[in-house]
């Protein structure tokens, strides 16, 4: 279990807290872009609105206003940019995804009053997909003093001869780090919900959801005696003084999590001719994570040795149990050509747990100390040009869960789209959204030193919809 935690604190992105344990419970339970183009075109402020599939996510009350069967599919286009700066030189690295949105089927029932409809379907709720690339020269601190560990057939540097039997390294500084990282996988929530009429302009609703999803994290690191400082020749030095000699140091860190859970949504809306109030309760869920991670260094000397690769394998389960959200959003209908929106979210992150482990579990007083309570804010609007066609824009920002961080590290995104009913059947919706902010994380942790390998990033993410549905 040792080794987990290792891990964890030197390899795992990170926000700005020092114990990075905590970036795996926010990776698998904060919430993605959303689905839906229609609702990403209006800056997703959609729970008062929620008039087709995309009501299984936004607010299944919703779900009562359609009257005639519908089938829904959609895809995501995606490009991730980071601009990394690491010790005053700046590094761009982009990565560019498609893959399925959702898809979907509501069906009402007939009813002699009232409306009682039923949903099914798929949402692609989280992606994973990241990279991050770096390199410059650090003066002050090396990666192979933190991957000490008392267990040598665990300690890296030892089996590969950067440090002697007795744990002491001179390869402490004056090293080029470098580095690319990507991260990859999504994860999608499968939803069986329904929705009936409690009065004429009253509806209650619910979802059923099992969340599925895989995470692979992949890093290339580097440190590089670029000064030529250890130089040192001598050949009576015993096989473990290599380090007087060295050239080079590679470590891959790769990391495979498969995850899952179920949780349910509560949903409730009051609709009249002009305004839409909503609201829904995400309850708290668990989800389960198991994972492999694995390790490899391996290190090369200016007389030719090269030590390695060696390598080792572990894994390890945990649940993480999300806190309750609440949305709220109201919708206004001022002429019939124009419709405005606006969403608050609240969640209480300060409530995040790590369950069913115990070196885990001991952690969860960083989640009372460290995390906050925040509120989300969603506006969005909708322009009918014609009965065929509408324009939308929105704007949606979200706050770091992390208490302490700046207002640059709180996610800004604006969006667009357009709506064009290509029959009285069948309606395609197209969605483009920027999304931006900054963040920091650090290679590894020490004792002695702040940030110690630090890296700034400015993120900017452009995401692309289409969604198309069929009416009978």
């Amino acid at each position: 279990m040792k080794k987990l935690f290792q891990v964890t604190i030197l390899f795992w992105f990170s926000f700005v807290l020092k114990s990075q344990t905590t970036d795996e419970a926010l990776r698998f339970t904060l919430p993605g872009i959303g689905v839906d183009s229609r609702a990403l075109g209006m800056g997703n402020a959609f729970t008062s609105i929620a008039d087709n599939f995309s009501a299984v996510y936004w607010n299944p009350a919703g779900l009562a206003q359609l009257r005639t069967i519908e089938f829904t599919a959609g895809l995501n286009y995606r490009s991730y940019n980071n601009k990394t700066t690491f010790q005053q030189n700046i590094s761009d690295k982009t990565k560019n995804d498609i893959g399925l949105d959702d898809f979907g089927f509501v069906l009402p029932i007939p009813t002699e009053r009232g409306s009682l409809v039923f949903a099914f379907g798929y949402t692609n709720i989280t992606d994973h997909n990241r990279t991050m690339q770096f390199s410059g020269f650090n003066n002050k601190s090396s990666i192979i003093p933190a991957l000490y560990d008392a267990d040598v057939k665990y300690d890296i540097p030892f089996q590969i001869y950067l440090s002697n039997k007795k744990s002491y390294t001179p390869l402490t500084a004056n090293v080029l780090q470098s580095g690319t990282i990507y991260e990859e996988g999504n994860g999608g929530q499968w939803n069986f919900s329904g929705a009936i009429d409690i009065e004429e302009n009253i509806s209650v609703g619910a979802t059923l959801y099992g969340v599925s999803g895989n995470y692979t994290y992949n890093r290339q690191y580097t440190e590089f005696d670029q000064n030529n400082l250890w130089k040192d020749t001598t050949s009576s030095y015993p096989v473990d003084s290599l380090y007087r000699q060295f050239k080079q140091f590679n470590l891959s860190n790769l990391i495979s999590t498969e995850y899952s859970g179920t949780g349910i949504i509560l949903g409730f809306m009051f609709r009249s001719d002009f305004l839409r109030l909503g609201l829904t309760i995400k309850s708290p869920f668990s989800t389960t994570a198991k994972e492999v991670y694995t390790d490899e260094g391996a290190s090369f000397f200016d007389n030719g040795t090269k030590k390695g690769p060696f390598k080792y394998s572990a894994k390890n389960q945990y649940d993480i149990n999300s806190p309750t959200s609440i949305a709220g959003g109201i919708s206004i209908t001022p002429f019939d050509e124009l419709l405005l929106s606006a969403d608050v979210e609240v969640t209480d992150w300060t409530k995040l747990q790590w369950a069913d482990n115990s070196a885990l579990e001991s952690e969860n007083f960083i989640f009372r100390e460290k995390f906050r309570s925040v509120t989300n804010y969603r506006l969005g609007l909708e322009f009918s040009l014609t009965d065929y066609l509408q324009l939308r824009g929105g704007y949606n920002l979200e706050k770091s869960p992390i208490k302490d961080d700046p207002k640059e590290f709180d996610p800004v995104t604006f969006s667009g789209g357009i709506g064009y009913r290509i029959s009285p059947r069948i309606n395609l919706d197209i969605a483009a959204a920027s999304r931006k902010f900054s963040t920091f994380h650090n290679n590894y942790s020490t004792s002695t030193i702040s940030n110690p390998s630090r890296t700034d990033e400015n993120i900017n993410v452009t995401y692309v919809n289409f969604t198309l549905s069929y009416r009978l």
